[in-house]
């Protein structure tokens, strides 16, 4: 047929698109493993951290305040990194929401209020882009990849929370 390419192995066979597809399908899982076993930074468990501590007030408080919240249980999973200076802070994945905040801890006092305050809560719909080159000197934009490597941490090294909500109340 003029004008079709064909991949050819090294062998010069044709490639079978099946072959590609069951190549990546076993790849993934080791490269996920890989990823997973090596974390960004050290992490630590924020449920016994100072400063940080049972985080489910803070995300009811949050989760309440979020208009776009969609009914039914909210799927959480918070890892804690620890940055080369030392300090602590933790990302929060929030599945329904797509969004990925980070919450730097706090005292006691005021841990239930943090996360709505937080510095940093991404849009992961739309504050992510797919090169180091589309980021650019953007402070907030984030790279796919880095995405993809925290949500790995937060598999192999976070807690998972399901955070059950009731119906919005309409705003006064």
């Amino acid at each position: 047929m003029p004008g079709r390419v064909v991949q050819r192995t090294r062998k010069g066979q044709p490639v079978r698109p099946g072959i590609r597809t069951i190549a990546t399908a076993m790849l993934l899982p080791a490269l996920a493993a890989a990823v997973a076993a090596d974390p960004l930074f050290p992490t630590f468990d924020t449920r016994t951290a100072s400063g940080f501590g049972d985080p489910v007030p803070a995300l009811r408080e949050y989760l309440s305040r979020e208009p776009s919240r969609p009914p039914g249980v909210q799927h959480i999973c918070i890892v804690g990194y620890i940055g080369a200076d030392g300090d602590r802070s933790a990302q929060v994945h929030w599945r329904e929401g797509h969004r990925l905040i980070l919450w730097d801890g706090s005292d006691p006092e005021h841990s239930a209020s943090v996360l709505g305050w937080g510095r940093r809560d991404l849009d992961l719909t739309a504050d992510v882009v797919a090169t180091d080159a589309e980021q650019g000197s953007s402070t907030y934009l984030v790279t796919r990849a880095w995405v993809a490597r925290v949500l790995a941490d937060c598999a192999a090294h976070g807690v998972r929370y399901a955070v059950a909500m009731g119906p919005r109340r309409p705003q006064h």
